[in-house]
């Protein structure tokens, strides 16, 4: 069953502001998702995840991307979406002193990737257990 959210709902639900923040959790759930699935050459599993683990995807990701960007011809509106959610993403690692402590907010990386866990929380998609995240049944459903 697929459910017929328009991008304004999903934002208010997240607790965005721009489509580019949107974005920006579309391809952090991206990256969530991508640890929990190996090719099939492979036996290895993954029981949880933490945000920095995520962080760490991301920030790869759109180097990957800053790298690769000038020899690859991408349309001006596929340019202009990953120049968006690149500008999204630059934000400090942290906001506050205490590392061990996370808040959920648009203000720094981690803070992103927690707001976005929150979210796939409250869908009934991730349980939280001691900064872990880790993966429900109703995730793995096809």
């Amino acid at each position: 069953m697929f459910l017929d959210i328009r991008n304004e709902e999903l934002k208010e639900m997240i607790g965005l502001r721009l489509n580019r923040e949107l974005f920006l959790c579309y391809f952090i759930i991206y990256h969530i998702i991508t640890k929990f699935y190996t090719d099939s050459a492979t036996y290895t599993y993954q029981e949880y995840v933490k945000v920095p683990e995520i962080v760490e995807a991301v920030d790869a990701s759109f180097q990957g991307l800053a790298e690769k960007v000038e020899t690859l011809a991408l349309t001006e509106v596929e340019e202009y979406s990953f120049e968006q959610m690149a500008l999204a993403w630059d934000l400090p690692l942290l906001t506050n002193e205490d590392s061990s402590v996370i808040r959920a907010e648009k203000g720094s990386r981690a803070g992103m990737v927690k707001k976005t866990f929150q979210f796939l929380i409250r869908q009934g998609l991730f349980l939280e257990v001691e900064d872990r995240y880790y993966p429900t049944d109703r995730f793995f459903r096809r």
